[in-house]
């Protein structure tokens, strides 16, 4: 009971906190102030308590604030130049090499993948049905990643070929299903009609022709990164250094950039150098099958792009015109990620808040009210949780032998149906990967131990607690 109180009276001190604290003041409409993005980043990074941001809020013709804050996993300042993951922002890339493709006619969006790679099949005889831009909308019905069991694809023709068990986990063009399959299919599309290697294409494609030349993309996330150090993950609340998960990030996830690079990209998409990749409509249809428009339909488009990895963050925003001449955009990329930030946009996330609270800026209008900590409360909980089966199960220790002397007279099966809830832990933890793979984005121990480390132990304490239990009641009946 002492253990409930003191959860309940720490949750009820978060929410007063987050309740009580005022949104600030609306500013005045117009271009922001430097030292007013400023004042607001350090301000987020202060109360979230992230390790490292870098931050870049563009217009059209100018580059109105980059800078770093905060440090990286070796304690060194971070800036506009350090290296960071973007996650599934690469994808963004990989539509426009695919792009250009379509727009040279080599490979036309609406034509199916099997019509310029042949080496692509499934399982399911409905993925001949694929087009190229189902691949780009996440309307392929792809799964979301590969089977972590069937081990890690090194190139993107390993990525294809591995495709030859996969079911499909909707019909092509019936819903959006995300998937990283589907872009590293991609990918190799444009290695096989360029006749080159996915990242030359990209380079000397996009990257080189749009100025980007402090990014790089890799096929693996053990894969050599000049400048490139650990990120964080989170533990009982508190960030800590910690390596990248070993996987293949070909054509969905391998970008590293820096924000200083991130801001030529934004504007690049705000409308700079139209022509200097692909014409305007061409950019236009790679924005709207490629970017997710949140406004709506309510109005102009306001585009946004998210990537997550497990132990790094990234969020831009390109919004509608705010006058006839300029369009603004924000990223903001960090050197962690919240547990539960799935990077669609349905859970919480301080990079996305930064970003919106930024937004806010530019627009005048008063900042979002700062929501719950909801993965401090869940790490809170998870603790709980742990505490109590390690308390509830060493009274039951203590008490095998009663328990014994009462189930004595007990048939053998009705002794055994009595230990099943206390095994149902143990088995919790044997399908826990797998059940939190859609939320973390991991498939193995060694994933969720560095996603959401907390959980995993959680779950092993519980468990270690119930194995403890069962072991002592079945040593006490054959005592008895």
């Amino acid at each position: 009971m002492a253990t409930v109180r003191a959860l309940a009276v720490t949750v009820a001190v978060v929410c007063v906190l987050a309740a009580s604290a005022a949104p600030t003041a609306a500013a005045e409409p117009g271009e922001p102030d430097a030292a007013a993005i400023a004042d607001v980043v350090r301000a987020h990074v202060g109360a979230t308590r992230l390790p490292g941001v870098a931050v870049a809020v563009i217009d059209e013709d100018r580059v109105v604030h980059v800078a770093g804050y905060g440090h990286d996993s070796r304690g060194e300042p971070v800036t506009e130049k350090t290296p960071m993951w973007l996650g599934g922002v690469s994808e963004s890339f990989t539509a426009m090499a695919l792009a250009q493709l379509a727009g040279f006619g080599s490979v036309p969006l609406d034509d199916p993948v099997v019509a310029h790679l042949p080496e692509f099949t499934t399982a399911d005889p409905r993925s001949a049905q694929i087009t190229v831009r189902q691949l780009l909308d996440h309307t392929s019905g792809l799964p979301a990643t590969h089977d972590a069991s069937q081990g890690r694809p090194r190139s993107l023709q390993e990525a294809v070929a591995g495709l030859g068990d996969v079911t499909l986990a909707a019909p092509p063009g019936e819903r959006r299903v995300r998937s990283e399959l589907g872009y590293q299919v991609a990918a190799r599309l444009v290695e096989v009609a360029a006749q080159r290697p996915f990242d030359t294409v990209l380079w000397d494609r996009v990257l080189f022709q749009v100025g980007m030349h402090a990014t790089v993309t890799v096929a693996g996330t053990r894969d050599l990164v000049p400048g490139l150090v650990d990120g964080h993950d989170r533990f009982l609340g508190v960030s800590r250094p910690q390596a990248e998960p070993d996987r293949f990030v070909g054509g969905s996830g391998g970008i590293v950039s820096t924000a200083a690079d991130v801001a030529t990209w934004l504007q690049f998409n705000a409308g700079w150098g139209l022509r200097t990749v692909m014409a305007g409509d061409g950019l236009r249809e790679v924005q709207r099958i490629g970017w997710e428009d949140r406004s709506g339909g309510a109005g102009p488009p306001e585009l946004v792009l998210r990537g997550r990895t497990a132990t790094a963050s990234a969020t831009l925003v390109l919004l509608p015109a705010l006058t006839a001449e300029n369009r603004y955009g924000v990223a903001v990329l960090a050197n962690s990620r919240e547990p539960l930030d799935r990077g669609d946009g349905t859970g919480p996330s301080e990079v996305d808040d930064l970003a919106d609270e930024l937004v806010a800026l530019i627009r005048g209008t008063p900042p979002p009210a700062p929501g719950l900590p909801q993965a401090f409360l869940a790490e809170l909980v998870l603790v709980a949780a742990a505490a109590g089966a390690t308390i509830a199960g060493g009274w039951a220790v203590l008490r095998s032998r009663e328990w014994a002397r009462r189930r004595a007279a007990d048939r053998t099966g009705r002794r055994a149906l009595r230990l099943v809830p206390h095994a149902l832990p143990l088995l919790l933890l044997a399908f826990l990967p797998r059940a939190a793979a859609p939320l973390l984005g991991g498939a193995t121990f060694r994933d969720l131990a560095e996603v959401w480390p907390t959980a995993l132990v959680a779950a092993e304490v519980v468990a270690a607690a119930s194995a403890v239990v069962v072991a002592s009641r079945l040593y006490a009946l054959a005592r008895s």
